[in-house]
């Protein structure tokens, strides 16, 4: 989840909305990431009040909470199971092969020889169970993370001379239409790849 997060849905979806609405379009952007954060504490808040626990720890999310939320258990029962058959096939999917299709251009050569090893490394860290995809996601994702921030900043601090031209450039053309309209498609795409 915070890899598509932090990687693609981000990359994309900013890639789409600044090349066919201008600079404008990031400042919608912003303003649509603004109000979906109080949307994302809701879900997190959602997800930990409906949380249940085991044995083995907690469990929950989405499905849990649409499940418990609603008086009729049948109803709640349908919306909560369609959403995570929805989800598993958003992941088997569109997630996988936006990630996929992220990755592999990088790389010279073959395609299809890219694409089987990484599939083999999926299966390899798949096949271990939810305990060796924890152990590779603790591993792995902070320190993407940290590269994407130091590789972030890299990029800004490289180009401080035209920081003040591109906060100029992204004011400017906010406010037309198209910037507007690209600026929350861009903001709806990161968040297609991101959530299905």
């Amino acid at each position: 989840s915070l890899a598509a997060c932090i990687g693609t849905g981000n990359i994309a979806g900013v890639a789409i909305a600044v090349s066919t609405g201008g600079a404008g379009a990031v400042f919608w952007m912003i303003l649509s990431a603004l109000v979906a954060m109080s949307v994302k504490y809701a879900e997190t808040h959602l997800a930990v009040s409906y949380r249940r626990k085991n044995a083995n720890g907690y469990y929950g999310g989405a499905p849990y909470y649409i499940c418990d939320s609603f008086k009729n258990k049948r109803v709640g029962l349908v919306f909560g199971s369609a959403f995570a058959i929805l989800c598993v096939i958003n992941s088997l999917s569109t997630g996988n092969l936006v990630q996929v299709n992220s990755i592999i251009p990088v790389f010279y050569g073959n395609n299809l020889l890219w694409g089987l090893a990484l599939a083999v490394l999926v299966i390899l860290v798949v096949c271990g169970g939810q305990g060796r995809i924890e152990a590779v996601c603790s591993l792995v994702i902070p320190a993407l993370t940290i590269l994407y921030v130091i590789l972030s900043l890299f990029i800004v601090f490289s180009n401080l001379g035209g920081l003040c031209v591109a906060i100029c450039d992204i004011f400017e053309g906010a406010f037309s239409f198209k910037s507007a309209v690209c600026g929350a498609c861009g903001f709806g795409i990161s968040s297609a790849l991101r959530y299905g």
